[in-house]
């Protein structure tokens, strides 16, 4: 990492709101293995701090899904994968489907990160710091809003319905 300014490589909202991220993206050089704990360290540190419960560490070969609820500790940071794909996944119906529902703007926009957090995902890590238990409401407000989409009937509307909000990226 360089010693400037340092932020995610993406960020996505579901627009207009761009205050409050749904996600972030930590893309790496194709050359660089991803699975190390300083690259981890990084991809979860702007989760946790944008308030996201995950963020994705990627080097377009690997697609690594992180658990970024608790303060990232760099001695933790490999057992926070919550899923990992290889490029070569992506032709797998299933194994691509469960990507697309979780990362696309439909499903964001109708809770499905929510609803993964929730409903696959064990209770957030252990944090090292008692100061992650002061910003714990904050966090889950700004969680909810990503969140507060969900369809009245309790599953996806299709994607035609979705009229806003806007799918949007920030570099």
């Amino acid at each position: 990492m360089s010693e400037g300014r340092k932020r995610a490589d993406d960020v996505f909202y579901l627009g207009p709101d761009f205050k409050n991220p749904c996600f972030f993206v930590e893309a790496k050089k194709p050359s660089v293995e991803i699975a190390n704990k300083d690259s981890y360290f990084q991809a979860l540190r702007y989760g946790w701090n944008g308030g996201t419960p995950l963020a994705v560490l990627t080097d377009f070969e690997q697609f690594h899904i992180l658990d970024s609820r608790a303060r990232p500790d760099i001695d933790t940071a490999l057992s926070r994968a919550v899923q990992k794909y290889h490029y070569t996944d992506y032709a797998d119906r299933d194994k691509f489907g469960a990507i697309y529902w979780l990362f696309s703007r439909e499903a964001v926009a109708a809770g499905g990160l929510k609803t993964y957090v929730a409903s696959q995902m064990p209770k957030a890590p252990a944090s090292s710091s008692s100061a992650a238990c002061s910003t714990a409401a904050t966090r889950a407000l700004m969680r909810a809003s990503c969140a507060s989409l969900t369809s009245t009937a309790g599953h996806s509307p299709a994607p035609s319905t979705l009229q806003t909000p806007l799918w949007t990226a920030r570099r």
